[in-house]
C-alpha cells in the first residue's frame, strides 16, 4: 500500500504510531542530534569548498592551456624556428622517423623505469611509516 501523495504518507505514519503510547527522550538526545548536524552541515561545507578548489584548477588548467595554445598558434613559432634555425625541422622529422621505428623499445623501457620508480617510492613510504610508526611507540 503505497501512498500516492506525501499527507497521505503523513496520515498513515500518524494512524499507525496513535496507538504508541508517549515515551521520553533519552538524556542527552537532543545535544547529540544538534552536534550531529553540526557535523553534517561542516561536512556539506567542506564538500562545497573542495568542488569550488578543484573547479577553479580546471578553469585556470582550460585557461592556461588556451592561451599557451593561442600564443603559439598566434605567433606562429613553428614557422619562425623553420625560418630562423636551419634545419630545425629536419631534427624534427629525424626524432619522429626514430620513434616511429622504435617505439615498442621506447614504450617497453619508459614503463620499466616509471615501474622501477614507482617501486623504490613505495619502498622508502614503507619504511617512512614504518619508522614513524616505531618512533611513535617507543
Amino acid at each position: 500500500m503505497e501512498p500516492e501523495n506525501p499527507s497521505e504518507l503523513e496520515r498513515l505514519i500518524d494512524d499507525a504510531l496513535r496507538s504508541e503510547p508517549e515515551r521520553d527522550l533519552p538524556f542527552g538526545f537532543h545535544r547529540s542530534v544538534v552536534e550531529r548536524l553540526k557535523i553534517a552541515a561542516m561536512l556539506d561545507r567542506e564538500l562545497k569548498r573542495f568542488r569550488a578548489c578543484w573547479a577553479s584548477a580546471g578553469i585556470l588548467a582550460v585557461a592556461l592551456a588556451c592561451s599557451v595554445l593561442s600564443v603559439w598558434l598566434g605567433a606562429d613559432l613553428p614557422g619562425a624556428a623553420a625560418r630562423a634555425v636551419p634545419g630545425a625541422l629536419g631534427s624534427y622529422d629525424r626524432f619522429i622517423l626514430l620513434l616511429a621505428r622504435h617505439w615498442p623499445t621506447m614504450t617497453l623501457t619508459s614503463a620499466g623505469l616509471l615501474a622501477l620508480l614507482c617501486g623504490a617510492y613505495m619502498a622508502f613510504a614503507r619504511r617512512l611509516q614504518a619508522r614513524r610508526s616505531q618512533l611513535g611507540r617507543g
